[in-house]
């Protein structure tokens, strides 16, 4: 009689369970990396579309000064739009009758750590859906006194989730009088208070809206961002 060489049912399972325990300890991660990858390269096109669009404005002399189109919804996002080449004009959240859905999505945007809802009354003033799927909601602040404007981009589209400042969108201001568009969160800009509006622990009715700087500069930033909100 000869031996027969194999594996036991035991060694099997055995096996099986320490295949099982490294599959749930690696593939979260490798999903995770993928998930960060993906944000990083949505955030990076959206910044450039931004920006290209503000310097071809700026080449043609067309202004960016915020105090040139008044305050709330018409002009600037008006103007924008023709920058944005196939962009879909939806109106305002507030007033638009179109895109009603995705409208409606953008009406609840939420706080980094989804504390607070951020309230429509951020981003009214114009919404703009581009070729790409990603929504561009533009904000003429009432009686502000810089008259700042803000553009929310969220950069896997309004339907898609979490819809949360910081997260999936991100808030750009035209700089007054410099003829540029700057990150949320820069010193220059409205919100640069990072541990206050950048802060997973923070309860600031604005959470979130000074993290587009940390996505701009850090490599890294959608990889600690997924690690730190589930």
């Amino acid at each position: 009689m000869k031996n027969k060489n194999g594996f036991t049912l035991a060694e099997t399972l055995i096996t099986l369970g320490i295949i099982g325990i490294v599959a749930a300890m690696t593939i979260p991660t490798l999903i995770n990396g993928y998930k960060a990858s993906q944000l990083r390269s949505q955030f990076l096109e959206a910044y450039s579309i931004l920006n290209q669009s503000t310097r071809q404005m700026i080449a043609d002399e067309i202004s960016i000064d915020c105090a040139s189109y008044g305050q709330g919804i018409g002009g600037l996002y008006k103007v924008f739009s023709k920058y944005m080449v196939g962009a879909t004009d939806c109106g305002s959240i507030r007033y638009g009758d179109k895109c009603k859905a995705i409208l409606q999505a953008a009406s609840f945007y939420k706080t980094l750590n989804g504390k607070y809802y951020l309230g429509d009354a951020w981003s009214d003033d114009g919404t703009l859906i581009l070729q790409n799927g990603m929504t561009i909601n533009f904000e003429n602040p009432p009686n502000h006194p810089d008259n700042k404007c803000y553009m929310f981009i969220d950069i896997n589209g309004a339907k898609g989730k979490p819809n949360r400042l910081g997260y999936d969108v991100f808030t750009f201001q035209l700089l007054d009088g410099k003829e540029e568009i700057v990150p949320m969160g820069e010193p220059r800009s409205a919100y640069p208070n990072l541990t206050k509006e950048c802060n997973y622990n923070s309860y600031s009715m604005v959470n979130g809206i000074a993290c587009t700087v940390k996505a701009k500069d850090d490599p890294d930033y959608f990889k600690k961002l997924l690690k730190n909100i589930k």
